[in-house]
């Protein structure tokens, strides 16, 4: 195999480690909200706020282990980077759930205010490059060791998050209705197109990232600072 193919089959694996990663991620959130919706608790407290935590360190450990595949040949072991993954993924949760809480719009009275879920005044592009910024911040701390440059992962991470939303919210409006509805998201097709798209958008550019940091030998020694 050419050292072209190698780095596509890279490519290919780290692109589909990703997508079992936001698949595993989708489910865990869904399973907090199933387990929260069949405890009929009402509001976004600390119990549906603590499943949310706990499925997500499970799902994004899960999820950083089939990254860890794609970076095995420089990544000797799976801990450090599926430790990272998995606490990473749950600070950012718990960071931009805060912020999201602060940032409420104020709730209009009467039955109307009832019936409107809450919003906040943040665009969801806040939230999303945020995201990726502190997720990318965790995986850093792993890949300073083994890659020269490596800082700049944590931007092309939030980068990564934040051209993933703006695919999104592109597509959505161009799709109307059916692609803004996603009430039915575990059936509807349409939502999980949508979603693949957001997900091919962060791994191939974080996935290129990786390859011209290796492809030029900018890995380090267990030796080197």
């Amino acid at each position: 195999m050419t050292k072209q193919l190698r780095w596509q089959a890279f490519l290919g694996r780290w692109v589909i480690a990703c997508a079992i990663t936001q698949l595993l991620q989708i489910w865990g959130d869904g399973l907090a909200s199933w387990i929260h919706s069949g405890l009929s608790v009402e509001g976004l407290g600390g119990g549906i706020l603590f499943s949310l935590t706990v499925l997500r360190l499970v799902s994004a450990a899960l999820g950083g282990l089939a990254q860890w595949w794609a970076l095995r040949p420089w990544l000797s072991s799976f801990r450090g980077w599926v430790f990272a993954t998995s606490l990473g993924s749950a600070i950012t949760l718990l960071f931009v759930n805060s912020l999201w809480s602060l940032n409420l719009r104020p709730v209009t009275e009467g039955f109307m205010g009832m019936m409107m879920p809450l919003v906040s005044t943040l665009p969801s592009y806040v939230f999303l490059g945020m995201m990726g910024l502190i997720l990318g911040a965790a995986q850093w701390i792993v890949l300073r060791q083994k890659i020269a440059g490596a800082g700049w992962w944590i931007l092309l991470s939030g980068i990564g998050f934040l051209g993933g939303q703006v695919l999104t919210t592109t597509i959505q409006s161009m799709l109307g209705p059916t692609g803004i509805d996603v009430r039915q998201a575990a059936i509807n097709p349409v939502f999980w197109a949508i979603a693949t798209v957001s997900t091919i958008f962060y791994s191939v550019i974080t996935g290129l990232f990786l390859i011209n940091r290796l492809a030029k030998n900018t890995v380090k020694t267990d030796l080197e600072p």
